[in-house]
């Protein structure tokens, strides 16, 4: 049976991908070939693996826990992972944020509208995920995102009613 699958679609079944196209010098694609070739694996699976493997070698925090160990990528990829990985990425990891996200974040960041607790200061060094109302940030994501591009102007992002002045009560008082 002939495969008509789009290259860098997932096949019915299988996980969600991506295709990546790397530029390799000579030596080392015929490097390459060998290593996986001696792993009975094809080029693209080998050098998956291989990318997955360098994971738990890249460190992403200098940082210690209590027992003297850093954390890698392969440990927390998967608390990085999931709808809400740029706010989880942007509290724990700021510095790893790309341009757009950081446009994003600092929209999130700055739109009371999204949290649950106000700031009588104004500031949001202390934020957490507990604080956000995460419902409200999935129903408008796509604005934010919209915004950060510039295909939308930032006056469509939601905002908290003002709180009323004294000029705005009831007079008859």
């Amino acid at each position: 049976m002939k495969d008509n699958a789009t290259p860098g679609r997932a096949r019915s079944g299988n996980a969600k991908s991506e295709t990546l196209s790397v530029r390799l010098n000579v030596k080392v694609r015929y490097l390459v070939d060998l290593a996986a070739r001696k792993q009975r694996r094809t080029l693209s699976s080998y050098v998956a693996w291989a990318l997955e493997d360098s994971l738990s070698r890249v460190f992403i925090t200098e940082e210690v826990d209590s027992r003297g160990n850093r954390k890698s990528l392969s440990e927390v990829g998967m608390s990085l992972w999931d709808p809400e990985r740029l706010v989880r990425l942007a509290l724990k990891y700021p510095e790893l944020l790309t341009f757009h996200e950081q446009l994003v974040w600092k929209l999130i960041r700055e739109n009371h509208y999204l949290w649950k607790r106000s700031w009588a200061d104004n500031s949001t060094q202390d934020l957490s995920e507990a604080d956000l109302d995460w419902q409200r940030l999935h129903e408008i994501w796509e604005i934010f995102n919209a915004v950060a591009r510039g295909d939308r102007p930032k006056s469509e992002l939601p905002s908290l009613p003002s709180s009323p002045s004294f000029d705005d009560e009831d007079p008859s008082f």
